[in-house]
């Protein structure tokens, strides 16, 4: 489904080149206005099995009238999956596409992160896991995925992907005003930004199994990840790495 006055509220924010003259003929209030167009997200059935599903999200954008030097920040995501029967179970079958602009999750003063210490009461703070407070994937970052999977109600799914990853300089250790992030942002889309840019290709094999026990899975999931630096005067590239990664688990529902 989708909010038609979103998109309603859009036109008119481009067409009259800011939020207070779209509120004005829209008859609310600027920070109504800006509300409505955060973020958009659509959801299409195109045919049987077949849908789109569409997301935006608007954290800061420059209009031409506006003076101010902050860099626009939004971000898109586009997922196009197709599903079919076989046996007992179905098939799924994903491709999505995923932008996010350098200066997204950043504000003055604030980067929208989340770090959570991997020992507790401990003096030494290296070890720490950095999140984003938002997509997986964090800002600065150009994403294409598919995948493919089998599901059988209640006892079975197994899934292969692959991921490319393209993200630029604006990691959450980059200064986004090139002084202390006391300023807003002023690094400019689109991603990736940047001379040097990290590349990453993620080969995934997963499975999980509903044993007998009522409420128990086993899972499981193999993960090849490649990486290398690509400079861009250049077009060349360099360093590269890879590693494995498995995971295991048994998960219990009560």
């Amino acid at each position: 489904m989708i909010d038609l006055r979103n998109i309603e509220t859009f036109f008119w924010v481009a067409t009259l080149g800011g939020f207070r003259a779209a509120a004005e003929k829209l008859n609310a209030t600027q920070p109504a206005i800006s509300q409505r167009i955060a973020s958009l997200e659509a959801e299409f059935a195109i045919t049987k099995g077949l849908s789109l599903h569409i997301q935006y999200a608007l954290d800061q954008f420059q209009m031409p009238s506006e003076k101010a030097n902050t860099a626009n920040a939004m971000a898109g995501l586009a997922n196009l999956s197709y599903s079919w029967p076989q046996q007992k179970g179905y098939w799924t079958a994903q491709a999505e596409f995923v932008m996010i602009d350098p200066a997204f999750y950043r504000r003055q003063k604030i980067d929208f992160l989340v770090a959570r210490d991997l020992i507790k009461h401990q003096n030494d703070t290296s070890a720490v896991k950095i999140d984003y407070l938002g997509h997986r994937w964090g800002s600065d970052s150009l994403v294409y995925a598919a995948s493919i999977g089998y599901y059988i109600p209640n006892l079975l799914d197994v899934a292969g992907s692959v991921t490319i990853h393209r993200q630029g300089k604006m990691t959450y250790t980059e200064l986004h005003d090139g002084v202390d992030n006391g300023n807003d942002p002023i690094v400019n889309g689109p991603p990736p930004y940047g001379d040097t840019i990290t590349d990453r290709l993620i080969i995934s094999l997963s499975g999980g199994w509903q044993t007998p026990v009522k409420g128990l899975c086993v899972y499981g999931q193999i993960d090849w990840i490649g990486k290398r630096m690509y400079d861009t005067p250049t077009k060349s590239a360099h360093s590269h790495v890879h590693d494995f990664q498995f995971t295991a688990g048994v998960s219990k529902r009560f």
